[in-house]
């Protein structure tokens, strides 16, 4: 039997299957929403999770919830752009001190959205950021596009949070009409103002990012790029990559390292890191001896507490990894009643250390989970911006 907590005088109702397993809250008549939310994650223990709050399906406007939306909306074969802010592909990043989360538009040949739609840690509801501009097309097939900010791309890891700015990088347009591919422009939206900035052809189509916030300093796949100066620093090369789509990059500022892994269903999942020289430069890439337990490619990966690697690839379980030892443990973080399509987590899971739980987003149609991991010695604040 679940052990069933009910916080009455907070109005707050907290369904919990065991320590980690899933939990559920619902929020009580005339409870203010961030406080049932910090009841919420306050009740956590170590183990355990809760899912809480709306989903972003809830938030987004109803007309791009249909599976088949009205002419002007469909991009491609048809599908419903909504679903791609979260389910294909699509990534986040944490931005104003991770007080909130920014997920992105999405995009591809499933349509997309030029806005973010933000994740509150203060009281777990969503909100937009920016303007919205879906996908149109005209009648005879060819795409237009937003006439401000990039053309909406799966963002994969490509995402780049600094903070206080958010960069998108030079992706492929996948509108049919554009073949053979282009390289898209680099764009930077400032999340105080709102507002798109075209920094022109400075990083070229980069699917994994990281960042390093004591030095200002983008990782791409090719590139260290100046976050303030707008600007390349250095070129450089990622280790060889299975697959173009499953992989990822984080930025390690306790041992002043950058960390890179993929792997596809072919080829083993693996994890690579390099020592930053004074300057922030990666300088040898050094492959890692342990391989990670039942191996997933799809994960999203942040630090946690003790320093410890927390990748997730939108199921049951959580691999942690420690580099002191290379040495990964796989523990069962929710109890999930049903699987969703896995397309990739990417940075839709992050680690808030002034909450100290885990939160993830694995489905548009699910509301957000948060974990609170067992190892709770420590937080990893100031380890990545992202």
């Amino acid at each position: 039997m679940p052990a069933v907590f009910h916080l009455a005088a907070r109005g707050l109702l907290l369904v919990c299957l065991m320590a980690n397993t899933a939990c559920r809250a619902s929020e009580g008549e005339g409870v203010p929403e961030a406080r049932a939310f910090a009841d919420a994650i306050a009740a956590l223990k170590p183990g355990e999770s809760i899912q809480f709050g709306e989903p972003l399906a809830a938030f987004l406007p109803s007309r791009w919830r249909a599976r088949q939306p009205a002419p002007e909306m469909q991009y491609g074969d048809g599908v419903n752009g909504a679903s791609s802010v979260i389910d294909n592909w699509s990534s986040a990043v944490t931005i104003n001190d991770k007080s909130a989360i920014a997920f992105y538009g999405g995009g591809g040949k499933d349509g997309g959205y030029t806005a973010f739609y933000v994740l509150s840690m203060i009281d777990g509801t969503w909100s937009r950021m920016g303007q919205e501009y879906p996908y149109t097309r005209g009648g005879d097939g060819a795409c237009t596009y937003p006439e401000v900010g990039p053309r909406p791309p799966h963002a994969y890891d490509g995402l780049v949070g600094t903070g206080d700015e958010i960069f998108v990088g030079g992706m492929y347009p996948y509108c049919r009409a554009d073949h053979p591919k282009k390289v898209e422009d680099t764009w930077v939206f400032d999340v105080a103002t709102e507002r798109w900035s075209n920094l022109g052809a400075l990083a070229p189509h980069f699917l994994v990012s990281a960042y390093d916030p004591e030095r200002h300093l983008v990782y791409t796949e090719a590139q260290v790029i100046d976050a303030r100066r707008k600007v390349e620093v250095a070129a450089y090369r990622t280790p060889r990559a299975s697959n173009q789509f499953y992989k990822g990059m984080v930025f390690d500022g306790r041992r002043d390292r950058l960390w890179y892994w993929f792997g596809d269903g072919n080829v083993p999942f693996e994890l690579y890191y390099t020592e930053l020289d004074d300057a922030g430069l990666p300088t040898t890439w050094i492959k890692t001896a342990s391989s990670m337990p039942n191996p997933s490619n799809r994960v999203g990966t942040d630090w946690g507490p003790m320093g410890k690697l927390y990748m997730w690839e939108g199921g049951d379980d959580v691999w942690i990894y420690t580099p002191e030892t290379d040495e990964w443990d796989i523990v069962q973080a929710f109890h999930f009643a049903r699987d969703v399509p896995k397309r990739g987590i990417y940075g839709r899971w992050n680690y808030i250390p002034r909450l100290g739980v885990f939160v993830g987003v694995r489905a548009y149609g699910e509301p957000p989970v948060y974990w609170r991991p067992p190892h709770t010695a420590d937080t990893a604040a100031g380890q990545t911006a992202e």
